[in-house]
Order: structure tokens, then sequence, then C-alpha cells
């Protein structure tokens, strides 16, 4: 799992890294894909909107696209008024075809300071954290499986549960290493099926699977619907719901 912070290496790459373009417009996510790209799929792509404590506060709109063996996730929370612990951010992500993290970018558009960068090293995943206060490197060594579970990234869960069935189906549950980049942080995503129910989205019944995923301590609720989409993510103990709006 994570390994004791050590040496400090070169600055990761720049924001644009590896062709990945910043987030100019989070309405068409999926142009940030390079023209030409070869094998270009979208896997997933659409809107959250995000409530805390029964109150709306904003939307998380996402997409993510298969380019050749690669797998690129793009995403941008918008708040209405951001506050701790949350607060609005734009994040990407490239992963290898098992989405195992090799780039990642994170930056806060209000509150806190931070930007959080990743890359691939011989040995696991080096984090980059930038704060007002000074920088901090951290390498965590990487069990094969082991994908970003960003916090407060609705989306991401989408990537958990392709990791568990990628062809879509309906997941029996599991056990996923996880990294929380913005918490510096490793854990273990374990995954159970509670059963099956149906979900009000965007205005119609659906039939989902219903999860729980515990996460080192801290416990979600995530509805799966057909093809395996996630419709409905809740953290229960922080009073954080998002609902897919859009692409159902």
């Amino acid at each position: 799992m994570a390994q004791p912070e050590g040496r400090r290496i070169r600055p990761l790459l720049p924001m644009a890294l590896a062709g990945l373009t910043l987030i100019a417009d989070p309405s068409p996510l999926a142009a940030t894909q390079q023209a030409g790209a070869a094998a270009d799929e979208e896997i997933d792509a659409g809107r959250f909107e995000i409530v805390v404590n029964g109150r709306r506060v904003g939307t998380e709109v996402f997409a993510i696209r298969k380019v050749g063996t690669k797998v690129r996730a793009v995403g941008r929370l918008q708040l209405e008024k951001g506050e701790d612990p949350w607060w609005p951010f734009e994040v990407r992500m490239q992963t290898n075809a098992d989405l195992e993290p090799e780039i990642y970018d994170l930056r806060y558009l209000a509150g806190p300071t931070q930007t959080v960068i990743g890359r691939r090293t011989e040995n696991g995943l080096m984090i980059h954290t930038a704060t007002g206060a000074g920088e901090r490197f951290k390498e965590f060594g990487t069990e094969s499986g082991t994908i970003i579970l960003e916090h407060g990234a609705a989306h991401h869960f989408v990537l958990l549960f392709q990791r568990l069935s990628p062809n879509g189906s309906s997941a029996q549950g599991g056990t996923v290493p996880i990294i929380v980049p913005s918490r510096n942080a490793a854990a273990k995503a374990r995954v159970r099926r509670i059963g099956d129910a149906t979900q009000t989205i965007a205005g119609r019944e659906v039939a989902v699977t219903r999860y729980e995923v515990q996460l080192d301590g801290r416990k979600a609720e995530v509805w799966v619907g057909p093809g395996g989409r996630v419709l409905r993510v809740s953290l229960p103990d922080t009073g954080w719901l998002a609902t897919r709006t859009e692409g159902e």
C-alpha cells in the first residue's frame, strides 16, 4: 500500500499532461480528446445533480472514453456555494486498459489553494500535492487492479464498477484497492451487493441494483442501472448525494 514519504523528485509534468487538454467548457467534455485519436469509444458521459443535506448545491459533468489502449476520464464539479469539505474542482485522468492510473490532475476552482498531480513510476504512483503552505511528494505502491477513487468525484464510481464488471453486467461485489489523491491516502473499497430495487432517474422509474461500498471506515451506497451505469451515489455519513440527471 502507501510507502513512506521520501525523496524529492523533479517537478512532475505540467498541467497539460500527455496531450490531455484542460477542461475549458464543461458542456462538450467529449471534445477534450485529441482530433484523430484511434479507436475512440465512449464508455460513459453525463451529469450528476449534487445535493448535500437535502439542499441542491450544484452539478458534476463528466466523460469517460477509451482511446486506443488508454482510458481518459474528465470531470468538473460546479457548486453554487462551496464549503468544507466540498469545493468545486476540475479533474482528469489517464489509465491503462485495466483502469490503473498513469496520469492524474486535480485542481480546485475555489476554496483550498491546492493542485494534485499524479504520475506513474516504476514502483507505483507518485502524488505531488502543491498548496499555499508548500509541496509534498508521496509514492504509493500499486498492486494489480489499483484505481483512483477521488473524494467527491461521483464519476469515479463509474470506474469502480467498470473495474468490477467490465462487460456491463450486474457486479456481484468484490474488493478493489484504491488511492484517494487529494487525501494522500490508500485503502480498500469493499463492495457488497444489497439487492434489486427501482429508482426515479430523470423523472422515470429505472430498475437498479443497490450496493454498499466500505471505504476504510467510510461508507457509500451506489445504485447501478442497466448496462452497469452508475445512477446514484450516496455518502450517508456526510449527507452528500449525486443523482444522474442526463444520459439515461
